[in-house]
This record gives C-alpha cells, sequence and structure tokens, in this order.
C-alpha cells in the first residue's frame, strides 16, 4: 500500500514539476475530487438509510 501512495505523489510531483501544473489547479482538481467522493459517499449513505427503512418496514408487515 505504502509504494502506491508513493507513486501517487510522485505521479503529482511529475504533474506539477515536469508538466507545468500549478499548484493552484491541483489543489483545485483535489477539492473536485473530494466533492465527488462526498457526494458518493452521501448517496450510499442515503441508499442505505432508505434500504434499511424498507427491511424494518417489511419486518413490521410480517408480525402483524
Amino acid at each position: 500500500m505504502m509504494i502506491n501512495m508513493i507513486a501517487c505523489v510522485s505521479f503529482l510531483a511529475l504533474a506539477v514539476y515536469g508538466w507545468g501544473l500549478s499548484l493552484a489547479d491541483l489543489f483545485y482538481y483535489f477539492i473536485i475530487c473530494v466533492i465527488c467522493l462526498a457526494v458518493l459517499i452521501g448517496l450510499a449513505f442515503g441508499a442505505g438509510f432508505v434500504l434499511r427503512k424498507l427491511m424494518h418496514r417489511r419486518n413490521d408487515d410480517h408480525k402483524n
């Protein structure tokens, strides 16, 4: 796992140093990735919440 992190940081450093990507652009892309990840986690949490409520409701129907 540590080798993957080193490779990722090396690639980002190469993008900044070798290809002329500005740090502001790199930070902007990082923020976009964090926002997209937060949206995906929120959608997964919402889907899990809805499924839990549906399963709980189904279990209550069988008890009566």
